[in-house]
């Protein structure tokens, strides 16, 4: 396929590229695609009819531009990138949010991209945006008025969503999972009773879990009290008239699928699942598959451990595998971390042999 000719920019545009957030994109990637992923976070994006979609009140996405290598320059886009769009919005900064940032390396990586402040609001969320599709494509980010880009990591990211109109029962779910997921269990089950607490042990009921100190509210011993009694509470609402309306099934390597109905759907989603029979006021079920490990700092981590990288290697197959035997049996459609849509035929299938 011939590489597009590059656009003519006027010296005007060519001052909104330095002003706007760019994400650069290898020249593989159609306005088609870049459209389809925005429509994911945007309702009714239209880039490649009008070249340009209103993300916010005060921000848009236009594109895409093709740099010939002097514009590349005069725009502040190092070589090799070619094929840009613009992110505006206007400048938010909070210099304060970086402390919120536990991964040191990360921190350091948005105090280079923005010195003078982490973006939030409207920037924060156009920002957002880039990364999410830089990730997803294989792009970077340039930031506003600097020369600094950053390509962010497409492995860092495990975390699956189906959406769908079928609730699965407990036992269901845990049986369907039980091929891709050893050890799978619904945590839900009933502790054996070792008789009363001792007098200095935090005083809580099934019914109200949440009656502790808040002083201590970090305390292990008060964290694994909480875990008791809520998996007490689980058991009452199985075993008895209370509807469920949420459950986790648990499994080896730290995985969680976290199933609850969801009133917050995006608008794409239910669209699509209206087209697979959802009934207009039919509430949406979510099922969440996560990886949950020791040390969730990591999990933000730009450059996290190796021992850590492989261990999400080896559990990504495992959550991929999940998502689709979930997806296939609910008609569900699936999203990424980012909230992108994945296809569920390019996922792992149930047989084991893909897991090992």
């Amino acid at each position: 396929m011939p590489r597009p000719l590059p656009d003519a920019l006027s010296p005007a545009v060519q001052q909104r590229l330095r002003d706007a957030h760019l994400l650069l994109l290898p020249d593989s990637v159609t306005p088609e695609t870049v459209q389809t992923l925005v429509g994911t976070r945007v309702d009714d994006a239209r880039l490649v009819a009008a070249r340009r979609a209103t993300l916010a009140r005060r921000s848009s996405i236009s594109g895409p531009f093709i740099l010939d290598d002097d514009t590349a320059v005069a725009v502040r886009v190092p070589l090799p990138w070619s094929l840009v769009y613009a992110l505006e919005a206007p400048i938010e900064r909070d210099p304060a949010a970086f402390a919120d940032i536990a991964d040191r390396v990360q921190r350091a990586w948005w105090m280079r991209l923005f010195p003078d402040g982490l973006p939030y609001r409207e920037e924060g969320e156009v920002v957002d945006l880039a990364l999410a599709l830089a990730r997803r494509l294989g792009g970077a980010l340039r930031a506003a008025r600097r020369t600094v880009v950053v390509q962010p990591d497409a492995a860092r990211l495990v975390d699956l969503t189906v959406w769908s109109p079928t609730w699965l029962g407990p036992g269901r779910l845990r049986r369907l999972l039980a091929p891709v997921l050893p050890g799978a269990r619904v945590d839900a089950e009933r502790r054996p009773w070792a008789g009363p607490a001792p007098l200095d042990a935090p005083v809580l009921t099934a019914r109200d879990p949440a009656a502790l100190d808040l002083a201590h509210a970090l305390d292990d011993r008060l964290r694994a009290a909480v875990r008791v009694v809520g998996s007490i509470r689980d058991a009452e609402a199985l075993a008895g008239s209370d509807v469920l309306d949420g459950y986790e099934v648990l499994a080896d390597e730290q995985v969680r699928v976290g199933v609850m109905p969801e009133p917050l759907v995006p608008a794409w989603v239910r669209r699509r699942l209206t087209q697979r029979g959802l009934a207009a006021d039919d509430e949406v079920i979510r099922f969440h598959i996560g990886w949950q490990p020791d040390d969730v700092v990591q999990l933000e981590a730009e450059r996290p451990p190796y021992l850590f990288r492989l261990a999400r290697e080896r559990v990504r197959p495992r959550l991929q595998a999940a998502a689709r035997a979930i997806a296939d049996s609910t008609q569900g459609v699936v999203t990424d971390a980012d909230g992108f849509e994945v296809d569920r035929y390019t996922l792992p299938g149930l047989s084991p042999r893909h897991l090992s």
